[in-house]
């Protein structure tokens, strides 16, 4: 079996690994996986959006107060959501058997990594592998590659690749769960294959704008889904490489420039650009960080990557604005004490 994460890899001192699915532990790995730029982040949360699940993507300074009590950061739609079926099997880590499951976070670039081995009843077993980076180089560029394999049968693989809007706010006991924004427009009859998404929040008036493509490649084929839901026919021992592109970006309703236009010129930017040359401006911009930032202990075993993994949290969640923003208790990793900023 390849392993096409591989050169993704760090060495185990930039590297956090969490081997195995634990229900219980699925909101602690979406916190301590998360990635991000400072402009925005994402929770490590898994593709498939498994029960008990709790996507979150976050930007910095973006709060509204809705029907809370006090300003909660926005948890907006989720951009990272592809559903993979087969033969009406969800590939779903937390219902399907599964013989392997790893998470891998390259805290040296930023990427997260996965590898998973479901074992479907029709299909046999199918391997799934995946990395996904949020642009340290282009503040509104998110990419995430997939590959998925059919190892013992031939099989028709179903595809949805969407943005969920089906996301809220844990806001506690007495609130419950709160959404903070209304969805403004949807257009997913793009040229090019090119899907459109805005929403506003409740209070603060600002909006949010996503744009996103998915690029198919099988063997020497590569094309653009014209669909949000699509099937493709693997044969066995074949391989659909899956490359997710959004973009994002935000204003207030007053701002007249259009950002519709800008999310769509990011777009068509990244596709431009292609994957391996925006992971390898991503790197080379995490590199840059690093040297700013990056201290070298030596002793006790695991200092320097436990040391380094608070650096890591400290990197996503900082925007590059001479000190404008301030970093929450919870940095851009979740909702805890409502995404507040505390100086004591």
């Amino acid at each position: 079996m390849r392993n096409y994460l591989e050169k993704y890899m760090a060495d185990k001192d930039w590297t956090i690994e969490c081997n195995g699915f634990d229900p219980s532990l699925i909101n602690v790995r979406e916190t301590q996986l998360s990635i991000g730029n400072g402009y925005f982040c994402t929770r490590a949360m898994l593709e498939e959006r498994p029960e008990n699940a709790h996507p979150g993507t976050y930007m910095a300074g973006v709060y509204d107060r809705s029907s809370s009590k006090v300003e909660d950061l926005v948890n907006l739609p989720n951009p990272v959501s592809m559903r993979l079926a087969v033969k009406g099997e969800k590939l779903d880590v937390s219902i399907m058997p599964h013989s392997s499951h790893k998470q891998f976070l390259n805290m040296q670039h930023g990427l997260l990594l996965r590898k998973t081995r479901y074992k479907t009843v029709t299909s046999g077993i199918i391997d799934y592998q995946s990395v996904r980076f949020i642009s340290m180089a282009n503040k509104n560029i998110c990419v995430m590659r997939a590959y998925v394999t059919a190892q013992e049968k031939n099989i028709i693989l179903s595809v949805s690749s969407d943005i969920d809007m089906d996301v809220f706010n844990v806001s506690g006991i007495e609130e419950g769960k709160n959404r903070h924004f209304i969805i403004r427009e949807i257009d997913t009859s793009e040229k090019e294959a090119k899907s459109f998404a805005k929403v506003e929040t409740l209070n603060s008036c600002l909006q949010i704008a996503y744009a996103h493509t998915l690029q198919v490649q099988v063997g020497s084929k590569t094309w653009f889904s014209n669909d949000e839901h699509i099937e493709i026919r693997l044969n066995k021992g074949q391989t659909a490489c899956l490359t997710k592109y959004f973009a994002l970006s935000s204003k207030h309703r007053k701002d007249n420039w259009s950002l519709k236009k800008h999310v769509k010129e990011k777009i068509e930017e990244c596709v431009k650009t292609g994957f391996e040359d925006l992971l390898d401006e991503n790197m080379y911009s995490w590199s840059k960080r690093w040297e700013r930032a990056d201290v070298i202990i030596k002793g006790e075993k695991g200092l320097q990557r436990t040391f380094r993994f608070n650096l890591y949290h400290l990197l996503i969640c900082s925007l590059d604005d001479n000190g404008m923003s301030s970093i929450g208790a919870k940095t851009l990793s979740g909702e805890g004490y409502r995404g507040h900023i505390f100086w004591d």
